[in-house]
């Protein structure tokens, strides 16, 4: 849950999320649409509260509507001659009067410190160092898609997906130095590597991996409810009447260890997935039976061959109750398992959407139906991921690409012959045994004492803590 929250949140601009809280808090219903004249209260703000931002040197990058509240939302990107600065973007909430909040990321005095606007590395020349850098082996695959002076789009082994390179200034120390900004998808997908070139000397200046892990190392979880969660925020509006059902750990129950499983129908919302959950084109009627919709395609990806793998198949009544024996090799329950990442990836979905993570601000949809945004861009979800163990991952291109979620299966602690008889001989030997799921750890250091027969006195006679 908390993977899926941070890296929706890590999508959605910093400052936006800001002004969405803000918003919400403040509940303010004028509705308008966004025009020159909005465009032209921002020319003043800036005159007034920092002449040093010129209009040549910003644009409207995007922009949209929050009906709900009546606002507008405006994102200014900082350019010099015309060439944009990275993340210098700027947030604008407005009404129909007046700019209601703002928050700047503008660089002061832009124009005095840019080193450069020509490049004397090709984009060309920017992949094979990152390639370098990055130790990948690439030879002479790289594959020229589309090139010119300032953009260049390249498809190697290198990356499983096509590496797009933008030539853009880059703020370093006390520059604004001339960069190319490309990424890369290593064929294991451990990671997806947003990079920054040196435009003019080919240097490595700054890279971010898309790709988000939750490592959790040691195997001592606490399976305690967290009771600083305000566990209300996580519940949906009563959904409108449907058939499809999930047997699975609802929210806000975390884990196996917080609850049972419990059979949810029709958990979609109205608002946020306005055809269910099975659904794509826009149109009554569900196009998949099985984990597959509009915002998540959820498979098993056991043989870590990145592609969908097997789903359950809930048939035309959409029924996704399967049994779930967690003491059973995880082979054997793929189907609870991956109907299981395919609820919570909807529902992750449909709350954030309440918030504002809609389809103009980027959220994972392939259809938008009509509502703004980039489409095409529905989770991959792999469960049982053959790729690794005791981890997660989950990685988010810009809006129009697929984020692609891998949830590992997680080792044994240790050893399963966790019990040695000593004596007597008749009973000697190593006996495979399983940790309780609370309390402390299996020490390292073996614990070794005569065995002590305790008789409470209650029937019956086989167990010592009645």
């Amino acid at each position: 849950h908390v993977l899926f929250m941070h890296q929706t949140m890590k999508k959605l601009n910093a400052l936006q999320q800001i002004l969405v809280i803000f918003a919400f808090f403040f509940g303010i219903t004028v509705n308008f649409t966004f025009g020159q004249t909005s465009e032209q209260r921002i020319s003043d703000y800036f005159a007034q509260s920092d002449q040093s931002i010129k209009k040549e040197n910003w644009f409207v990058k995007d922009q949209y509507e929050d009906k709900k509240r009546g606002l507008s939302y405006a994102y200014l990107q900082q350019q010099h001659q015309s060439i944009p600065v990275y993340n210098a973007i700027s947030t604008f909430v407005l009404t129909e009067k007046e700019v209601r909040n703002s928050g700047n990321r503008f660089v002061i005095d832009l124009d005095e410190k840019v080193n450069a606007v020509n490049p004397t590395i090709s984009s060309l020349e920017a992949v094979k160092i990152t390639a370098d850098y990055l130790e990948l082996s690439y030879s002479e695959d790289i594959q020229v898609l589309e090139e010119s002076d300032k953009y260049g789009r390249y498809s190697s082994a290198i990356s499983r997906e096509e590496i797009p390179v933008n030539l853009v200034l880059f703020p370093f120390g006390n520059e604004v130095r001339l960069v190319w900004d490309l990424h890369v998808y290593v064929p294991t997908q451990s990671h997806w590597w947003s990079i920054r070139v040196d435009a003019l000397n080919g240097n490595v200046l700054d890279k971010t991996d898309w790709v988000a892990h939750c490592d959790f190392g040691s195997h001592q979880h606490s399976t305690e409810a967290k009771s600083g969660i305000n566990q209300s925020l996580l519940l949906l509006p009563p959904p409108p009447p449907a058939a499809d059902q999930y047997t699975v750990f609802a929210i806000p129950t975390e884990s196996p260890n917080h609850g049972p499983r419990t059979t949810v129908v029709g958990p979609f919302d109205a608002i946020a997935s306005p055809y269910g959950w099975h659904d794509d084109n826009g149109i009554a009627g569900e196009e998949y039976t099985i984990t597959r919709g509009n915002n998540v395609h959820a498979y098993d990806d056991a043989n870590d061959d990145n592609q969908p793998g097997y789903s359950p198949d809930g048939g035309a009544s959409l029924n996704f109750d399967f049994p779930l024996n967690v003491n059973q090799p995880p082979a054997t329950y793929y189907d609870p398992a991956v109907t299981n990442l395919f609820y919570m990836n909807n529902i992750m979905h449909d709350v954030w959407y309440q918030y504002g993570f809609d389809e103009p601000s980027g959220n994972f949809q392939q259809n938008n139906y009509g509502n703004g945004g980039q489409g095409s861009d529905y989770v991959y979800a792999e469960a049982q991921d053959g790729g690794g163990t005791n981890n997660a991952n989950f990685a988010t291109p810009a809006d129009g690409g697929n984020p692609r979620m891998q949830m590992y299966l997680w080792d044994a602690n240790g050893s399963t012959d966790l019990l040695t008889v000593n004596s007597p001989a008749g009973i000697a030997g190593a006996y495979t045994a399983i940790e309780a799921g609370f309390g402390p750890p299996v020490p390292s250091t073996p614990i070794t004492s005569d065995l002590v027969l305790y008789d409470d006195g209650v029937p019956d006679i086989n167990d010592g803590c009645e």
